[in-house]
């Protein structure tokens, strides 16, 4: 659990970097339009956008489920799409950490057995 929590701290804190200096270089308007125009480019990064996309609303489905589609499960799914890694990554430590490291209960929630 401790590696996983690390990982997830890391790749938390790579998310966080780059998301600034996209947004200083490019705002945080340009963000939509470019994810879509490549997209519909139908190129490399148009493919990584699709694939990603679907990982972004897997993750935000088992959210919304894992908190039972509760008002806070479905803020916190869509905060996961419209936010990424920024808010999957924090989420996911979070709940390791209320579950102190009860696997069942990360990836189940509070369900009764």
């Amino acid at each position: 659990m401790t590696i996983f929590r690390a990982f997830l701290i890391v790749a938390w804190a790579a998310v966080v970097v780059v998301t600034v200096f996209a947004v200083q270089s490019q705002g945080v308007s340009a963000a939509g339009d470019v994810f879509f125009a490549d997209m519909a480019a139908g190129d490399w990064r148009g493919q990584f956008n699709v694939d990603f996309m679907a990982h972004l609303l897997l993750i935000a489905g088992w959210v919304a489920w894992r908190e039972q589609f509760s008002a806070k499960g479905i803020v916190l799914a869509v905060l996961c799409v419209m936010g990424g890694g920024l808010v999957s990554l924090a989420y996911l430590l979070v709940i390791s950490i209320t579950a102190k490291g009860n696997m069942q209960e990360i990836l189940t929630g509070r369900r009764p057995v």
